[in-house]
Formats: structure tokens, sequence, C-alpha cells
């Protein structure tokens, strides 16, 4: 009789709709929660991208044997297995350490692409003699060629020297302004007079065609 109570207690429940509020209430709240942690990872990847990085000063020695120093910023670590790094890379076997089962290396973005191209390179973390974070070191974001790294020391123009030494900090800062100055004025013109120009001899030319 109590099983039979049961049973008619929850058909009529399912009869009232009530279970499915709730899976359409808890689908809901996955679909939100979803749709949070997805805008969270896109805002932390995006943030980490545009946040500056440290640019590290990197002692190691090339596949060649050769003693290299590479300044720029640490972009990311992977680890390969022994047989697919020296597959892709046709490393000697007998340059890793004893027992290596896997070989870390970095992405180094070095910059400097019109003077040092390319301005990524591959850095094998067990050829790695010394890593260092000089607090003097400039990062120019240029609007050609990418990132320039390295150290301010003077600051020339038209094959003059301005400045040297701590001077060049002000000198520098003064010319960065000025371009700044300079590329508001044109945007200023393109938006402005050269555009108003530019829809005029359209219309002379839209005319002389008819």
């Amino acid at each position: 009789m109590m099983l039979n109570e049961k049973a008619t207690g929850l058909r009529a429940w399912f009869r009232s709709g009530e279970p499915w509020i709730w899976m359409n209430a808890a689908a809901v709240g996955i679909s939100i929660a979803a749709v949070v942690g997805v805008l969270l990872l896109i805002a932390i990847r995006g943030f980490a991208h545009f946040w500056p990085a440290s640019v590290a000063l990197i002692d190691y020695e090339d596949s060649l044997g050769r003693q290299q120093t590479a300044l720029g910023e640490i972009a990311d670590t992977e680890r390969l297995p022994v047989g697919q790094y020296l597959e892709s890379t046709g490393a000697n076997p007998d340059a890793l350490p004893e027992g290596t089962l896997q070989v870390e290396r970095w992405l180094i973005k070095t910059g400097n692409r019109r003077v040092a191209p390319p301005d990524f390179r591959w850095v094998v973390s067990h050829k790695v003699a010394d890593v260092s974070y000089p607090a003097d070191v400039v990062v120019l974001e240029r609007v050609e060629w990418g990132n320039a790294y390295g150290y301010l020391r003077a600051v020339h123009e038209d094959g003059t020297l301005v400045a040297e030494g701590p001077a060049a900090w002000q000198a520098l800062r003064e010319r960065l302004e000025r371009v700044q100055t300079l590329r508001d004025e044109i945007e200023t013109l393109e938006g402005g007079r050269l555009q108003s120009i530019n829809y005029q001899l359209e219309q002379l030319r839209l005319e002389r065609r008819a």
C-alpha cells in the first residue's frame, strides 16, 4: 500500500512539471558558469599578452657548441620526448645528459628583427649557463619591425650625438613626445582636411566620367 502511494506521488510530481523546472534551472546555471569561465580565461590570457614581461639575459650554448647570448622575453616553454627532439633538430644524442627522457626548451622573443632576424629563437634548457634579469634593459615597441631590446647608451639624431649616459633618457623622452605629437597631427589631417580633399577629388572624377 505504501509503495503504491509513493509511486502515485512520484507520478504526480512528474506530471506537475516541477522536475523539468529544476533541470532547466540546473542547465541554465551550468551554461552561465561555462560562459563566465570562458570569459575569465579570455581575460586572463588577454591581459597576460599585454602585460609587460620581464626581459632575461640568457647565456647558452647553441647546437654547434658556440657560446651565445640572448636578450629578450621568455615567450613559451615546452617539453619534448627525446626521440621527437632529436628527429626535429638533428642534434647529437651524445650531447644530452645521461638518462634524459624529455628535453625542455624555451622560446625567446629577442626582437630586433631588422638588425638580427629572426626575432624568435629556441634555447634548450640544459645548455643554458646563466639567466639574469638586468634592471637597465630598455624595451621599445616600434610601429615597424617589432620590439627592440637593448641598453640605452646614447641618442643620435641625423648622425649627430645628442646625449649619452644618464642624459640620454631625457633626450629620448623628448623625442618620443615629439613623435607622438607629429603622429596625432598626421591622424588629424588624414581624418579631416585630407579626407575632405579626397572626397572633393572623387566628386570631380565622377563628374568628368559622367
